[in-house]
Formats: C-alpha cells, structure tokens, sequence
C-alpha cells in the first residue's frame, strides 16, 4: 500500500484573526486536538448551568413561588385549543 502524503498548509491572516496561524490540514486531527482542549471548559460550564438549573428549580418550588410557578405553567398549559384528529 502506498504512503499517504498530508499537506499541511499555514495561513498568517494579521487583520481578521490578529496574528493567530490557521492550519489548514486533516480536520479529524483538528476536532480531536479541540475537543481535547474544549473538553474541560465544557464540563465546568455544564456543572454550573445544572447547578443553577436545580438551585432554580427548589427556588421555584418552595412556599409562595409556587403558586406562582403553578399559575404561569397552567397559564402556558391552557392557552392553546389543540385539534382532535380522527384516529
């Protein structure tokens, strides 16, 4: 089987990137070296929306606001008429 060559080409762009270097190349290397990088960032971030996604959620659900929650929620619920369709 013959050899594959990769042709890896650098791009300096000075005014739409401010001096970063593109690299123009395999774009399986390159999702796998982002994801690698992103990977962490992306956790925390996910931590912290489900943190105050739950820390919403008890807000929401005790004492008076949750009669609040209850009224907006049937409010959403009821403001529609939905279609019978022939089963």
């Amino acid at each position: 089987m013959a050899r594959q060559k990769r042709i890896v080409s650098i791009v300096r762009m000075d005014h739409y990137t401010s001096g970063r270097i593109a690299l123009l190349g395999d774009h399986r290397v390159a999702f796998a070296e982002y994801e690698r990088l992103i990977r962490g960032l992306a956790k925390a971030c996910r931590r912290g929306a489900m943190r105050r996604r739950d820390l919403t959620y008890r807000v929401l659900t005790a004492g008076p606001l949750m009669r609040v929650l209850d009224k907006l929620s049937t409010k959403a619920a009821t403001s529609i008429t939905l279609r019978d369709y022939a089963a």
